[in-house]
């Protein structure tokens, strides 16, 4: 069950973190874009920039369906969001896996 705990919360935190890294990639998208393109601007609100991890998929979905990147544009910010989404997760289901090795080690040499 503590395992099992331990997963949920990694992968909320993983999202959390994942979706904020996609929207710093999808701005600056958008910003390259638009330096290039003035009308190549999708309106994004403070409240879905503070609440990224609540609107990462529709902000993002709606910078694809606005057609103003190209397809590589939009691969990066996807791919943006999973690869910060598998790092993190693997990073916190990790640690404490590495942190209790360490002790069994110096309970081993202390034997």
């Amino acid at each position: 069950m503590r395992r099992l705990f331990l997963v949920v919360v990694a992968a909320v935190l993983a999202h959390a973190v994942a979706s904020y890294v996609a929207l710093f990639v999808t701005l600056s998208r958008i910003e390259a874009v638009s330096a290039s393109n003035p009308q190549a601007v999708i309106k994004i609100s403070q409240e879905s920039k503070m609440w990224a991890p609540f609107h990462i998929f529709g902000i993002v979905a709606a910078w694809a369906r606005a057609g103003h990147d190209t397809a590589g544009g939009v691969a990066r910010v996807w791919g943006s969001y999973a690869i910060a989404l598998a790092v993190v997760f693997c990073a916190i289901v990790l640690a404490p896996k590495l942190v209790t090795r360490d002790d069994e080690d110096e309970d081993d040499e202390l034997d």
